[in-house]
């Protein structure tokens, strides 16, 4: 394993010293992304609800999940403003009842280097998002004749946190990041009618990040 370590980090250091020449890190990107995303907070533990009147709306424990996204962004020298779309889907349960979720974000991230036009860059980030939560069967309703549907939320957040990104070609980066997401509910949706103004849902979780980009 240490050898195996070792020439790893031999072969970043190859990389940099061919590259001795500082990067064109500057245009517009494109990319692709794999997040991991995780839901957490005290309010969903998986034994919580909203009465709506007609409907009740279970808030169900949700499980980190995979995910795909895409990315377009600009860069400068020491920074980079990109906008993403991400999706995951999760495992749920509420109380004993096993079901699925998928998680939605459309948002906005600032990303600054550390070094200046490097191949192997570490990188602080902050980004702020849009999300839209769906849960699977969370949403019943309360009278005669008894129906079942998905169950929504909506909310709007922030995230931060930091990675590495390495550019082995000009054209061509990978990144691989972590960040912390604050994001809170404050809109709730049963299967039908519309969304409702509630007490925010805590939302925090740890999101794992990584990806390609393509410069053009």
């Amino acid at each position: 394993m240490k050898k195996k370590a070792v020439l790893f980090v031999f072969i970043l250091i190859l990389i940099e010293v061919s590259h001795l020449a500082a990067l064109d890190s500057k245009g517009i990107y494109v990319g692709i992304m794999v997040p991991y995303n995780g839901i957490a907070g005290s309010d969903f533990s998986g034994d919580k609800f909203f009465d709506l009147g007609t409907q009740l709306v279970f808030i169900p424990k949700i499980k980190n999940g995979l995910g795909w996204g895409i990315v377009v962004g600009k860069s400068a020298d020491t920074f980079d403003v990109e906008i993403y779309y991400m999706h995951s889907s999760h495992d749920t349960t509420f109380l004993d009842v096993s079901d699925k979720a998928t998680l939605d974000a459309i948002g906005l991230d600032w990303r600054w280097y550390l070094l200046k036009a490097r191949v192997l860059r570490p990188y602080v980030n902050i980004a702020c998002d849009f999300s839209y939560l769906t849960a699977v069967n969370a949403a019943i309703q309360v009278d005669w004749p008894y129906r079942q549907g998905d169950a929504k939320f909506i909310g709007i957040g922030l995230c931060g946190g930091g990675g590495i990104t390495l550019s082995p070609m000009d054209h061509l980066a990978l990144f691989v990041g972590a960040e912390v997401r604050w994001n809170p509910m404050g809109k709730v949706k049963g299967y039908e009618g519309n969304y409702e103004t509630t007490k925010d849902l805590d939302s925090l979780g740890l999101s794992l990040r990584s990806g390609i980009y393509y410069r053009f």
